[in-house]
């Protein structure tokens, strides 16, 4: 699973259950929205996290503005441990 933080919130990317999982405000128990990946998707995220993660960020960033609407910044994306 990948964390990253992004301000007060927090994306999890999980390879492994096919959802990335976007966490507003998570230490106030915010709202969670889901992105459910297909087979592809896991491959892409996986190749692009281990490969290149500068093209990681950007297609996460485009994929949460294309189906959750919220704008991110990756200059303040932060891979966080949990």
């Amino acid at each position: 699973m990948i964390n990253l933080k992004h301000k007060t919130d927090l994306i999890t990317v999980d390879l492994r259950t096919k959802q990335i999982r976007y966490l507003t405000d998570y230490k106030n128990q915010g709202e969670i929205g889901f992105i459910n990946l297909s087979n592809d998707d896991v491959g892409g995220y996986s190749y692009l996290y281990k490969e290149d993660k500068n093209m990681f960020c950007k297609t996460l960033q485009e994929d949460i503005k294309s189906f959750m609407g919220k704008e991110i910044s990756i200059k303040d994306l932060e891979e966080v441990e949990l």
